[in-house]
């Protein structure tokens, strides 16, 4: 296994918690992470704890550009990126618990996870509450979402 490459994020508050994911804030910047990616050596895991967050760099990497994909100035998720066929997946079974302006909450199995609206790409056959059908999404985020 390869050493992982860490992210330290001091004062760091957990404003809300949905399922298996906290919306944390940090210098006024508000995103989503997973549980699963909140690593040993944090401080904060329910609402209302402020302190250190460690996560993955690449777990941060994914966390800022949810930050500014959900920021004031959305993308609309009518203009997605193009993406090579190797880049996508496409998640089968998917079904949408809840939607919001900015992510979407859904459901495979028993495995609960947020996806920010501008990340659901043209194929995908999910997008209001109650859908269950094809999510198709990039790659790497649904390696970070542990699909």
């Amino acid at each position: 296994m390869q050493d992982l490459d860490l992210f330290i994020l001091e004062d760091v508050t957990i404003v809300n918690e949905s399922g298996s994911s906290r919306l944390c804030e940090v210098e006024g910047r508000r995103f989503w992470i997973p549980v699963a990616q909140i690593l040993p050596g944090s401080e904060v895991h329910r609402v209302g704890d402020r302190g250190r967050l460690v996560l993955a760099r690449m777990s941060w990497i994914d966390a800022a550009e949810r930050a500014a994909a959900m920021g004031d100035r959305l993308r609309g998720p009518s203009s997605p990126p193009r993406r090579e066929s190797d880049d996508v997946l496409v998640v089968d079974d998917a079904e949408v618990i809840s939607e919001g302006r900015r992510a979407t909450l859904c459901k495979r199995g028993t495995h609960r996870f947020w996806v920010p609206n501008a990340r659901i790409l043209p194929g995908s056959e999910i997008r209001n509450n109650g859908d269950r059908g094809r999510l198709v999404v990039e790659r790497w985020l649904a390696v970070h979402l542990g699909l």
